[in-house]
């Protein structure tokens, strides 16, 4: 697995899968959830409408080919109440958007951190949840994957 950090524009990313965390009571209105909306021409906004994404801790809806993003897919994740995101919480995100990348088959991903408390420390952070994230206990057991 190889982990980079980079600043810039998520739009602007080539990734197979662009994750977007969303904080519990956001809206299709709210202003970075907003701004994501206007790229992606209202797709993010009817999954709002249909009730297919909620913004509870570790929740996912993936959309695939995202109008204005250059990512093959889109992965809303639930990061739950802004005011109780400590670092743990970022490292578990970070584990569940590489679970989701996993059963997606993507490769590559980038993960927006919307946060600026951690920092520095917010790459370390989503370096470890990506590792833990992807950790599977049955890699030694004798039955194939396809049959589990």
């Amino acid at each position: 697995m190889q982990i980079e950090y980079r600043s810039g524009p998520y739009s602007a990313a080539e990734w197979e899968m662009l994750a977007f965390p969303v904080w519990k009571g956001e809206t299709a209105g709210s202003p970075g959830v907003r701004q994501l909306d206007r790229k992606t021409r209202g797709l993010v906004a009817s999954l709002f409408e249909s009730k297919e994404f909620k913004t509870e801790l570790h929740h996912v809806s993936v959309l695939h080919r995202p109008a204005g993003l250059r990512a093959r897919r889109l992965l809303l994740v639930g990061a739950g109440k802004k005011e109780d995101f400590v670092p743990a919480t970022l490292r578990e995100l970070a584990g569940t958007v590489a679970r989701a990348a996993r059963a997606a088959g993507c490769r590559t991903v980038a993960l927006v951190c919307r946060d600026g408390r951690f920092g520095a420390e917010a790459a370390r952070l989503v370096a470890e949840g990506a590792l833990y994230g992807s950790f599977e206990s049955d890699v030694y057991k004798t039955r194939d994957r396809e049959e589990r």
